[in-house]
Formats: C-alpha cells, sequence, structure tokens
C-alpha cells in the first residue's frame, strides 16, 4: 500500500484528510461516507482504518466490481471475450499510469497461465 506522504505534505491536499489510503488510494470525503456506509464503520472519523489489509482489500473489489469509483466497472473492460487493460484503469483514476498498469496486468496474466 506504500506509505502515505508526510503529515506536512497532506496538509496542504484540499481533500485533507481524506487522502489516498489502501489498496486503491481512496480519496475525498464523499468516498469515504460510501464506504463508512457499506462496512458499518466510521471511516469518516478514523480514515487510518482504510489501511487495514482486510478493508483495503474489500474497498479494492468491491469498487472495481460495482464501479463505485467511477461508475465503470471491471467487467465493463475485461471479460471471457474481451481484455483491456489499458482502459480498465478509468475503473480507479482516469488513465494516469495506465501503460505501466497494463504492463503489470499483462505480467501477471502470464505468471497466473
Amino acid at each position: 500500500m506504500g506509505e502515505p506522504a508526510g503529515e506536512n505534505h497532506r496538509q496542504t491536499l484540499r481533500y485533507y484528510p481524506y487522502y489516498g489510503r489502501g489498496y486503491v488510494q481512496l480519496t475525498w470525503d464523499y468516498n469515504y461516507r460510501k464506504y463508512s456506509d457499506i462496512l458499518g464503520l466510521d471511516l469518516v472519523n478514523n480514515p487510518d482504518l482504510v489501511m487495514r489489509p482486510d478493508l483495503a482489500l474489500f474497498i479494492l473489489i468491491h469498487g472495481m466490481k460495482w464501479g463505485a469509483f467511477t461508475t465503470l466497472k471491471l467487467d465493463d473492460y475485461i471479460s471471457n471475450n474481451h481484455v483491456d487493460f489499458w482502459s480498465a484503469r478509468q475503473i480507479i483514476n482516469g488513465t494516469d499510469q495506465a501503460e505501466q498498469i497494463q504492463t503489470y496486468a499483462m505480467n501477471w496474466q502470464t505468471q497466473l497461465g
């Protein structure tokens, strides 16, 4: 998950204290509120809970499966008939780093057979 940026830097972010945490780098108060409701936990007042591996994994899988981050879902890009790892990046956060993420995904796919 990586270590979050230093506290001084975090405090300058416009979405502080709801900066990126967890496997998907969950950001913005409305996303913390959404997952507070879904999980029945107070992530708004305890945003560091998102870094718990079990919660981070749930948020990653749920958000990608149901389109909770951008309304786009994993099924929109990956199915038995079609695989578009580059565009699938949009599920989380636009196409920034899409090339690198596509390479990671293709390497994983090769390893899995």
